[in-house]
């Protein structure tokens, strides 16, 4: 995003009467002033939680929209304005924002820029919870406080494309519980991102959502988990369903049936980019399902897999092997 700054904040006085009237911009430092990051698709169970210091997520509620207007003529030069008349038309663009991100002036608690930081917690809280969060806006001003604000709020669009693909639930409510591990996993996370190929691969899962069909989401998923494991191409499939397995679960027949389902997983996968096929919701929902796992076992343990330790930890601890 670009660097923003604004004109100074200043009351100046009402002409009518001493009342300070409002200004038309916020003085804003992207580096250093507070920012608000709206949070659409979810409600929490708590009305507030700090996830760190000068990080804090908390209840709120703004229906950011983007309404549709025509204008029939176009302006007599670039520099002016359509003329009228102008007409709002049905369509658009709206969001529920139920839940702010607070970065307080100052505040720098995961390594990353401000609005990285934004977009990092939110980024955990789809990957806790597995809900269909968007950040459609970030604000200068508490979304609680615009309505009666003394300068006219500012929004920049983030995420303004809606999930195609992630859980539908009737509770699509974010307890206490989904935000202390958000808390936990804020800093070793932020600085596993600091590795190149870590970087890229929860990016991409990360951006899976928006993928615009079900089987473009599989290959995403799947070139996401192939970027963090970095299995090799040789053996691809095997070399990467026991090193996703050995990953995420303990020696034992669980381990085995796990290697098993993620084979098949990523065979379907490879249909989805050689035959062109659509994933199907099983599939695809088991395929985000172990790469959230993943993705969490890793800032947990504050470690990137090494594959071929994995693999000789598989060899080692197979039970057909001993």
């Amino acid at each position: 995003m670009e660097h923003v700054s604004g004109d100074k904040l200043q009351e100046l006085p009402d002409a009518a009467g001493d009342r300070p009237r409002s200004t038309r911009n916020l003085q804003f430092n992207l580096e250093q002033s507070a920012i608000y990051g709206g949070v659409s698709g979810a409600r929490l169970g708590v009305e507030q939680f700090e996830v760190a210091d000068g990080l804090t997520i908390r209840q709120t509620f703004a229906h950011v929209m983007c309404p549709y207007i025509m204008a029939f003529a176009p302006p007599d030069s670039p520099s002016k304005p359509h003329p009228g008349p102008w007409r709002p038309v049905s369509g658009g663009v709206g969001f529920d924002v139920c839940i702010e991100v607070a970065l307080g002036e100052g505040a720098s608690p995961a390594g990353f820029d401000r609005v990285n930081t934004i977009w990092w917690t939110l980024s955990l809280m789809r990957l806790v919870t597995d809900l269909p969060l968007v950040l459609p806006v970030l604000s200068d001003t508490r979304f609680a406080e615009a309505a009666h604000s003394v300068h006219e709020p500012r929004l920049w669009p983030v995420e303004v494309s809606r999930p195609r693909l992630g859980l539908r639930v009737s509770d699509d409510t974010i307890g206490g519980e989904h935000l202390a591990i958000v808390a936990a996993l804020l800093a070793p996370g932020s600085a596993l991102m600091d590795i190149d190929h870590f970087n890229r691969a929860y990016q991409t899962w990360d951006q899976a959502p928006f993928a615009h069909s079900t089987g473009a989401a599989m290959v995403m998923i799947w070139a996401a988990l192939e970027t963090m494991f970095r299995p090799g191409p040789n053996n691809l499939t095997k070399r990467l369903s026991k090193a996703i397995a050995t990953h995420l679960e303990k020696p034992g027949t669980t381990r085995e049936a796990l290697q098993q389902k993620v084979a098949a997983l990523y065979e379907l996968r490879g249909s989805s980019v050689h035959d062109s096929q659509e994933a199907t919701g099983v599939a695809l929902a088991d395929s985000a399902s172990l790469a959230r796992r993943a993705f969490m076992v890793c800032m947990s343990e504050g470690a990137v897999p090494d594959c071929e330790a994995l693999l000789q930890r598989w060899s080692a601890e197979h039970t057909q092997n001993r």
